[in-house]
């Protein structure tokens, strides 16, 4: 809730700021422009950005009308405050880089900067079971807050986006994951789980997540359309005490006056915010589809009950060394600073014994300003 004000204060700040076309000294905002069927138009420069973005995971409710369940990774929620102006660019420009490639004296590369809040929360497949189910995933939330620091070279042979994020938070009772879930579906008048007492014990843990990107051109924006296909890379890390894992994937959308940004952001990576691709300041809009197939390695993860210093959780199951998912949804950009995303995703199985694979649906709203 103190996210929410602290954007609250900041937004409402802005719109009493003047706006310039001048640019900066440093990292630049180009904003193309996002008329259809318009002819090109030289791009308006801005020096700051702030956005708040709004997620919310879910494997029920009208996210996922079709099988809708709760079951294994049954929810998330979380909000991240993102901005960027010349004091970014100053406050991370000591990351170190391969090759020097994200030198802030280059061409093309710009720094975002971030926080986030979360919740995250888990539950067996049967959860109107009061008895404990030794051979299912535990009750668990893991409720968090992290510092986001992103990085991106537009100038690049192929542009290239770096997304480093570090968590803080806590499994078991005091994330009060079950306290929320038994609250919302009471109000909803949905059925009360009944096995939060066999939840995951109490654990503080810290993750670093990272994350590469790699953008390339399908097939170039018609001048007449503005539609475009693109293919994105991407490949990841977490190593912490909570989680470790390994991920890669590679995103393809196409669109109508596709945003100069890295593909959608969701609640394991918020988006890209080091361009102002979603604070656009013209009438039109933008539009694209996409679809994501990704794999994954996992060597540890606390919230199925592998804690690393502690061995009285009344359930732990193994995690699947391998799996993967698919991701595909449809993403807009609206009203000149409003980016709107739907998502649907299914999982292999991520533990040993779960015998199904899992789907569920995400809801990404980003509200962002530049001047």
């Amino acid at each position: 809730m103190n996210f929410l004000c602290i954007a609250a204060a900041v937004l409402a700040a802005d719109t009493l700021s003047a706006q310039t076309t001048t640019p900066a000294s440093t990292e630049p905002f180009l904003l193309p422009s996002l008329v259809l069927g318009e002819p090109d138009v030289p791009p308006a420069i801005f020096s700051n950005a702030v956005g708040l973005t709004l997620f919310w995971d879910n494997d029920g409710a009208f996210t996922k009308p079709i099988g809708s369940t709760d079951r294994w990774y049954t929810s998330g929620s979380g909000a991240a405050i993102q901005w960027r102006g010349p004091g970014t660019t100053e406050m991370l420009s000591w990351l170190p880089s391969f090759g020097g490639e994200f030198d802030v004296d280059r061409p093309g590369v710009s720094y975002a900067a971030g926080v986030v809040l979360s919740l995250n929360i888990y539950t067996p497949k049967e959860i109107d079971d009061p008895n404990i189910r030794p051979d299912d995933r535990p009750y668990a939330g893991w409720t968090y807050g992290g510092f986001i620091a992103q990085r991106a070279n537009r100038a690049a042979a192929t542009p290239t986006f770096e997304h480093m994020e570090i968590d803080a938070g806590l499994i078991g009772p005091s994330s009060h994951a079950g306290n929320i879930q038994r609250s919302v579906h009471r109000t909803f008048g949905e059925a009360i789980p009944q096995g939060w007492q066999y939840q995951v014990r109490d654990e503080a843990g810290v993750d670093f997540k990272y994350q590469r990107r790699w953008r390339y051109d399908v097939l170039a924006e018609s001048p007449i359309t503005g539609a475009a296909m693109q293919v994105i890379p991407d490949a990841g890390l977490t190593l912490g005490t909570l989680h470790t894992n390994a991920s890669g994937g590679a995103t393809l959308r196409y669109g109508w006056n596709t945003p100069d940004d890295f593909g959608p952001g969701n609640m394991r990576y918020a988006g890209d915010f080091t361009s102002t691709a979603v604070e656009q300041k013209f009438s039109g809009t933008a539009a694209y589809f996409f679809v994501r197939p990704g794999v994954r390695v996992v060597a540890h993860d606390a919230t199925l009950g592998n804690s690393l210093f502690r061995d009285d959780n009344p359930v732990a199951v193994n995690p699947s060394p391998l799996g993967g998912e698919v991701s595909g949804g449809l993403a807009m950009i609206f009203f000149g600073h409003y980016k709107l995303s739907y998502a649907h995703t299914v999982m292999s199985p991520e533990f040993d014994g779960q015998n199904q694979w899992q789907s569920f649906a995400s809801l990404t709203l980003t509200a962002a300003y530049a001047w």
